[in-house]
């Protein structure tokens, strides 16, 4: 049996030179995340990290 291919999560970044913003959708379509992303890097990975919880 291979392995599936299709992602858990799908995530779509608008990134600007002063502001960024994100939407993440489960592969089922539920929108789990959709705003404006911090500037910090380290408050970005832990965003992106508690997606993994998905």
């Amino acid at each position: 049996m291979e392995p599936s291919t299709t992602p858990d999560i799908i995530i779509g970044l608008d990134v600007g030179k002063t502001d960024h913003h994100a939407c993440a959708l489960t592969n089922t379509g539920e929108r789990i995340y959709d705003k404006p992303l911090p500037q910090d890097e380290a408050a970005r990975r832990e965003i992106f990290a508690s997606m993994q919880a998905h």
